[in-house]
Formats: structure tokens, sequence, C-alpha cells
């Protein structure tokens, strides 16, 4: 379904209007700004407070992300609830479709979310860089290494290519199976994170 920044409200209304169900607005916990466009704080009795909150942040590659989240706090008694220490309930995220001026928004969750930032990210990293080709015979040091990090898809699989560069004084690998998937890798000291 394709969102419209007016259906993005009515979602957030809806997801207001039923959390309203479990108890009323806490005015005591709602005031300030930690910066989000909007949040409404519900008491929902036995000691806990639930936030709603929409807001928008400007990230690698997508440029706007607008997010709902639903957020539980123990109620402390305090006026402060930082959005970021609380437990998370329910999350919503809708990106710009390209080339539609920030007027249409795809919904996604944060795991296709997640999914496409490190697919923007590796994209912006590693495309137009000058990489240089290892021999195969580093292949198989390469692949117990990436099998160390136990990524669905990366347990069993074969080298297509593995390519070096350095950038500054930092090391960046790409690992490429035959079928075109790819991860990055990054070398710290003897060390190996994914990147």
């Amino acid at each position: 379904m394709i969102y419209s920044k007016d259906d993005i409200s009515k979602f957030y209304s809806k997801v207001v209007k039923e959390n309203l169900e479990y108890g009323d607005i806490n005015i005591r916990s709602m005031r300030g700004s930690q910066g989000e466009d909007s949040r409404i704080d519900i008491n929902l009795g036995g000691g806990r407070i639930r936030r709603i909150l929409i807001d928008s942040s400007y990230d690698i590659g997508l440029r706007q992300v607008t997010f709902i989240k639903v957020i539980d706090f123990m109620d402390t008694g305090s006026n402060i609830y930082w959005n970021d220490k609380g437990d998370l309930v329910q999350s919503f995220y809708f990106i710009p479709i390209k080339g539609s001026q920030y007027s249409k928004y795809y919904m996604v969750d944060r795991l296709q979310l997640d999914q496409i930032y490190y697919k923007i990210k590796n994209r912006i990293k590693y495309e137009g860089t000058n990489w240089t080709n290892l021999d195969s015979k580093y292949y198989p040091i390469f692949k117990r290494i990436v099998q160390k990090f136990n990524l669905t898809g990366w347990k069993r699989f074969d080298i297509k290519s593995v390519s070096i560069r350095t950038y500054g004084d930092k090391k960046y690998y790409m690992v490429k199976k035959p079928n075109g998937d790819s991860i990055g890798l990054q070398r710290k000291g003897s060390k190996f994170y994914l990147d």
C-alpha cells in the first residue's frame, strides 16, 4: 500500500485511538520535547505509561524516514521519560518512494528497514571505489571469517571473488557469492567486523 502524508497522519491517529482504550492521557509526563513531531502519553495503570510518538529521521541514502513508535515506561513519578529508555512495544516505518518528492511512502517493518539501510550503505560505500581482487588461495580464509558471523545465507556458500580496498588507514573487503550476494568486512588490527 502507498501512503501519503495525510494517510500517515490518519494512521498515527488510529494508533493513538486504539491505545486510548487502555487508559487516559497523562499530561504530567508530556512536558517538553525531545524533538519528535508529536507524542501522546497514556496512563496504563499498574504504574505504567505508554507513549505514542511520530517523528522523522534523516539517514543515509533514504533521506527522510517517518516513524511511529509505541513505547512503555514504568511510572517513576518523573516528568521526563526519555524516548530511548523505554520498552518498544510497536513500531511502523514509512520510507519515501524514489522520485515522489516526499509525497508517497511505503510502510515497512524494522527488519525490512534494516535490510534497506544495509543495501544502501553498502552501495554508497562500495560502488565507485578502486577495488583489487585477491587471489583465490585466500578464499578459504575469508569463507571461515564470514561463517563465524553465523549469518543466514552465509553458512554454506561458494565464493566468486574477494576484493580489497584501503580507505585511509582502514581496509575493507568485499566477499561475493556466485549468485551476486555480497558482504562487506572491515579489518581492524587482526580482527574482522561486518561492515
